[in-house]
């Protein structure tokens, strides 16, 4: 019989101490050394924290594309430390989500926080850019929402236009603009000018027949403006004196994306500016003074600089009127990128100073307490505010707000899910007018007082080849959807392959997942109920408590990836 050593925590520590491994910078090379070929070993792979996950949707709900083969670029000034969870440096997105891990060793916290860019690109998807300062190691999975260009969400039209660029730039004046839509009625047109030469990155010419990609999102609809890359208040703008003016909310007029190739080679800048007239909703409202925007007025023009994440102020666009009488913002461009009409609110609250808010519950401890995903609402516009956060709701918890404009009116709204798909809403929580950064508010959820069916889980894998055999009992974080439902939603991280939750029903049928590095590991139809059920090798052995009031859930036998393993195996 094959003899079983089992290495504890303590016993890992004082080989790390005694220089057999020498942490994540060797990627586990010689872990296994003076082991004796062919025991089994049970470790922990505590090795890397993940602080946070970004899932990839599409801003039309009722849409049925996805963003897939997504191309992510992880750019900003701490992107060196990044890792894929299985200890790589290449990332891979995951059935829409892609995980981001630091070593254990790196401090992350308010006085060492991490900054980190996501660029983001997937076909018949507009490109996104999202800006990521992580402040803390507790975990969160962020929702970013793309465009997809043939299937826009209300609010959002575009136009695709094709012409001819010679050796003395274009022959004939050129014109292009989107359309009307149901629910919208402003347009976007792009007008060149005979004689304007198309260029690459470099300054050189292009020479051939250019396509081109306008898309327009207005202000009306609360999806056209969550279509906005990296969200209406931005963590880096830049004023007309190069001054970063930090973080700041943009009060948008219309936004608009515009791209050109020519074959493979992309358009970036021009030899002669562009004229583009971006159509205005006649009830937007100058923020100054709080009347309807007239004809003469100006509103300041931006764009987006995706090398480096931050919104650049461009000039300012004035006011004219279409042809059929109707208001528009009249500006030139000279590149191409987002340009974005709009009036800032500078008066918000960073990460450096978030509004702070402490849960007072029934709730006690993190397996007898749900985790349910909050947004912050503006109660004016009944918009949502940033990307919402999932929140345990146990007495003394608190959780924080950035990004937030301090002058407005709020409420905080639970939901079961942050699939918006098959969500159903808990509680909504009004809260005091003037909200001030860096103050803490309590949230009075005691009404929430239901029974609540708790489930305690074990996970364990296995690395296979070779003359040793590990098992682990790894850290992980637990995806679910109740079925029936499109996105995933965080249900808990494991910890040396345990986990709990309080969000899950007895009789109800699930599907969970884990990702490994580039690898899913995916229970689907998971009905919770006493059974032992097979995927793909792996085991998964349920049992109901007696009292019915709690579950069991075993995973055994999953096969890891090759890849991680050769980290641990020093492969």
């Amino acid at each position: 019989m094959m003899k079983m050593k089992t290495l504890t925590m303590y016993v890992l520590t004082v080989f790390i101490g005694t220089g057999i491994f020498s942490g994540c910078s060797t990627n586990g090379e010689g872990l296994l050394e003076g082991f004796t070929e062919g025991v089994v070993l049970n470790v922990n792979t505590d090795i890397f924290r993940v602080p946070l996950a970004v899932q990839f949707l599409n801003v039309n709900q009722e849409s049925s594309l996805t963003p897939e083969n997504l191309v992510i670029a992880i750019e900003g000034p701490d992107s060196d430390l990044v890792y894929a969870t299985d200890g790589n440096k290449e990332l891979t997105v995951v059935n829409g989500i892609l995980e981001i891990a630091f070593d254990r060793e790196v401090l992350i916290d308010k006085d060492h926080t991490k900054s980190i860019r996501v660029v983001a690109e997937a076909p018949g998807f507009l490109k996104t850019v999202h800006n990521f300062l992580i402040t803390d190691t507790a975990f969160q999975i962020v929702p970013v929402k793309m465009a997809a260009i043939n299937d826009l969400p209300t609010g959002g039209t575009s136009v695709a236009h094709s012409f001819a660029s010679g050796t003395e730039g274009l022959n004939e004046d050129v014109s292009f603009e989107t359309e009307e839509a149901v629910e919208k009625e402003e347009i976007t047109r792009v007008e060149m000018e005979t004689g304007t030469k198309v260029l690459d990155e470099n300054n050189n010419e292009l020479v051939g027949m250019v396509q081109a990609q306008l898309v327009h999102f207005d202000n009306r609809s609360e999806e056209s403006l969550a279509a906005f890359p990296g969200g209406l208040v931005a963590s880096s703008v830049v004023d007309e004196n190069g001054n970063d003016l930090g973080t700041t909310q943009f009060i948008t007029a219309g936004f608009v994306s515009l791209d050109m190739f020519v074959g493979d080679q992309e358009v970036k800048t021009f030899s002669e500016p562009l004229e583009v007239r971006v159509g205005i909703n006649p009830n937007t409202l100058d923020p100054e003074t709080g009347a309807k925007l007239r004809v003469g007025d100006q509103l300041p023009v931006w764009s987006l600089d995706e090398d480096e994440g931050r919104w650049q102020y461009e000039g300012d666009a004035t006011i004219g009127a279409s042809a059929d009488g109707k208001m528009e913002a009249v500006f030139e461009i000279t590149h191409l990128s987002w340009w974005n009409v709009a009036s800032i609110n500078s008066n918000t609250c960073s990460a450096s100073d978030p509004i702070t808010f402490e849960v007072s519950s029934n709730f006690n401890g993190n397996c007898q307490s749900p985790i349910y995903y909050a947004e912050l609402i503006n109660t004016s516009s009944l918009a949502s505010v940033g990307a919402g956060k999932y929140v345990r709701i146990s007495n003394g918890n608190t959780f924080e707000f950035s990004n937030v404009p301090s002058d407005q009116e709020y409420q905080i709204k639970f939901y079961n899910l942050e699939d918006a798909s098959c969500r159903e809403s808990i509680i909504t929580v009004s809260l005091p007018s003037a909200i001030n950064c860096n103050e803490t508010y309590t949230l009075n959820l005691t009404g929430l007082n239901f029974s609540l069916f708790h489930i305690e889980a074990t996970m364990s894998g296995i690395c296979q080849g070779g003359s040793t055999s590990l098992q682990i009992n790894p850290d992980f974080i637990v995806y679910y959807r109740p079925s029936g439902c499109n996105n995933w939603n965080y249900l808990n991280n494991a910890v040396s392959g345990f986990f709990c939750s309080s969000n899950l029903e007895q009789g109800g049928t699930y599907d969970f997942k884990v990702n490994y590095g580039s690898s899913e590991y995916l229970f689907d139809g998971v009905v919770i109920a006493s059974q032992t059920l097979l995927f793909n090798g792996a085991t998964l052995e349920i049992t109901i408590d007696p009292s019915g009031n709690g579950a069991s859930l075993n995973f055994q036998d999953i096969v890891l990836p090759e890849d991680f393993c050769d980290q641990l195996l020093g492969g």
